[in-house]
């Protein structure tokens, strides 16, 4: 053990865990993408300065969204489909666009210590891709009506396509 200059060992003072969520604080995801984040290898700092990892870390990922001023629990809504508790993945779709989740990884290290670090993810709105039937150039008489057949066209973020077409 190492003395340190109080007089205690590294063996008397608690290690807190470290935690990071790789990348930057607040990210922007469309809807129709998938969300990836990351968890930075967890550890503690000893009383002499060095760093020391622990195998009996446990990683807890929590999932908010924002609404106005508040913030609503929705972990149970969202379930991430990866099997490495440092990897949290959300499919495509699975988060409402327009809004804004705060998602915080808690880590506890084998001596039951916490540690936490949040990040935002705001889902934006997928782009529309627009489809016309007759392609990208039509004639027509200057009076006479025409029919533009946009009923391929797809909203991503709704995953259906559209109904109607257009006419003037």
């Amino acid at each position: 053990s190492v003395v340190n200059a109080g007089g205690s060992t590294d063996d008397d003072v608690t290690s807190y865990p470290v935690v990071q969520i790789m990348g930057p604080r607040v990210r922007t995801q469309a809807r129709s993408g998938t969300v990836k984040l990351q968890a930075a290898a967890a550890y503690t700092q000893t009383c002499a300065g060095g760093y020391t990892t622990f195998a009996g870390m446990t990683y807890a990922w929590s999932v908010s969204k924002r609404e106005g001023d508040s913030l609503v629990d929705v972990s149970g809504d969202v379930q991430s489909t990866s099997v490495d508790p440092q990897l949290l993945i959300f499919p495509a779709n699975m988060m409402s666009a327009g809004f804004t989740y705060v998602v915080t990884l808690t880590v506890t290290s084998s001596e039951s210590v916490s540690a936490a670090q949040s990040a935002e993810v705001i889902i934006a709105p997928s782009q529309l891709r627009a489809s016309i039937a007759s392609g990208s150039a039509m004639t027509v008489s200057v009076l006479s009506y025409f029919y533009v057949d946009a009923s391929t066209s797809v909203d991503p973020d709704l995953g259906v396509s559209v109904a109607q077409g257009a006419s003037s």
